[in-house]
């Protein structure tokens, strides 16, 4: 399966199961396209881990990953409030 950042896009998908994720706008990067920040916790080879997925939902409401990685610091933070 397809990864960026050591964070495979099967794994990826599940942060969407998260309802206490964290969600922001990613404006620096929605220039052609509406992007979303999303923060929160994945499964990644069997174990949880706090994540940081990018992506934006097509008009028939399919959902494109555009890339994921592990959260920084920075990013746990927000995402634990």
């Amino acid at each position: 399966m397809y990864a960026l950042r050591d964070i495979h896009f099967i794994d990826a998908v599940t942060i969407f199961n998260d309802l206490t994720r964290y969600e922001e706008p990613d404006e620096k990067h929605s220039i052609t396209e509406e992007r979303l920040r999303t923060i929160g916790l994945a499964v990644v080879d069997g174990a949880p881990i706090v994540i940081t997925v990018v992506y934006m939902t097509q008009d028939d409401g399919v959902i494109r990953i555009i890339t994921a990685w592990k959260a920084i610091a920075e990013e746990v933070k927000k995402y634990k409030g």
